[in-house]
């Protein structure tokens, strides 16, 4: 039988939350719905080692969002995570992971336990089974500074993804508010999950399917000074996913894509290029997407993220897929695929709006 998992949160907003050590087969990840239990796959797997946005008709009611989100997350409070160390001490996580039969999602959760928790991402999100917010006007979704120009814009390989990274003036960084949030959320990353084939590469599904490629906009909760520091926090993070279909050139994107030839190591120096609006490679939006509270899908996967999924796919070519298909992870190997497989729902509640 399992050890049952016990979570200890002090009624001081201070206390840490600890998670202590449980045995790895409570911690053991499940993948239901992957490609990679298929035949053949499992293979390929195993061998490669490694603008704003204007108030719209149709909105969020504040207190039916902040409800559904504290009643999956918990009330947002200030208490600090700590990770759990075999022993049950406290441990630094090496940041060495990968995406191959040694080292990839299967493995994770041996050194960064949270990888095996129950609220983890990415997840296949069923709208048949997605809860619908009332229709009458409330609280609405807003992106601000999307149409601010950057100062600079920074592309650099991460050994695990392509990131970009960028630099405004001051009160011109990007932002997401609204949806019961419990305040701004600013901007720190993009980076970018694919496949080794043109009919795989999200981390996200949706109905059962595995779309080319998928964005994320990471954004870090505002009072709490840095990403870093937001890591710590049980409402830490917004990513904004954004998933696309093979089809005709994506210009936004290939800004990014023609200096991936100057970053194709993880050693390599990052590269400047020439400015441009999030809101041209990330449209803002307000109809046809998914939010539910998840993970990191990368270690050290900590339950800290709400995720907003964009439904309304974008538009990438086979040759622009190709590009980030060349980069090189930091084992030395291509990086011919790095999304994890689609975990467990566990009872929770996806909400939809259409």
């Amino acid at each position: 039988m399992l050890k049952a998992l016990v979570f200890v949160l002090y009624a001081a907003s201070a206390s840490p939350l600890v998670f202590p050590a449980v045995d790895d087969q409570l911690f053991r990840p499940e993948y239901s719905g992957s490609r990679f239990a298929r035949e053949g796959r499992q293979k390929r797997w195993m061998s490669e080692s490694s603008r704003r946005l204007r108030r719209q008709n149709f909105v969020f009611p504040t207190k039916e969002i902040e409800d559904f989100l504290t009643s999956i997350r918990g009330k947002p409070s200030s208490d600090t995570i700590v990770f759990p160390g075999p022993s049950g001490k406290p441990f630094v996580p090496s940041g060495e992971f990968g995406y191959g039969s040694e080292d990839g999602p299967s493995t994770w959760f041996r050194e960064f336990p949270f990888c095996g928790l129950k609220r983890q991402s990415p997840i296949d999100i069923d709208l048949s089974r997605a809860r619908r917010p009332p229709s009458h006007e409330d609280s609405a979704l807003f992106f601000n500074n999307y149409d601010a120009l950057p100062s600079r814009l920074t592309v650099m390989n991460s050994g695990h993804s392509l990131r970009l990274t960028g630099e405004w003036a001051a009160g011109k960084r990007p932002t997401i508010s609204g949806l019961a949030l419990h305040g701004d959320y600013s901007f720190s990353e993009i980076h970018f999950h694919w496949g080794e084939d043109d009919g795989e590469g999200s981390e996200h599904m949706v109905q059962g399917r595995r779309f080319p490629l998928e964005m994320h906009e990471v954004h870090y909760k505002t009072e709490y000074g840095s990403f870093n520091e937001s890591l710590k926090k049980r409402d830490g993070l917004v990513v904004i996913s954004y998933l696309f279909n093979i089809g005709k050139h994506n210009h936004p994107l290939s800004r990014i894509l023609k200096v991936s030839g100057d970053v194709v190591r993880p050693e390599s120096p990052a590269v400047d290029i020439d400015p441009f609006r999030l809101d041209e490679l990330a449209p803002p939006f307000g109809r046809n997407y998914a939010v539910y509270v998840g993970s990191l899908t990368t270690p050290p996967c900590t339950e800290i993220v709400t995720w907003i999924v964009n439904l309304e796919p974008q538009h990438v070519s086979s040759e622009q897929l190709q590009n980030l298909r060349g980069l090189m992870r930091s084992a030395g190997t291509r990086m011919l695929f790095n999304f994890r497989p689609v975990q467990s729902l566990n009872g929770r509640t996806v909400m939809r709006v259409p």
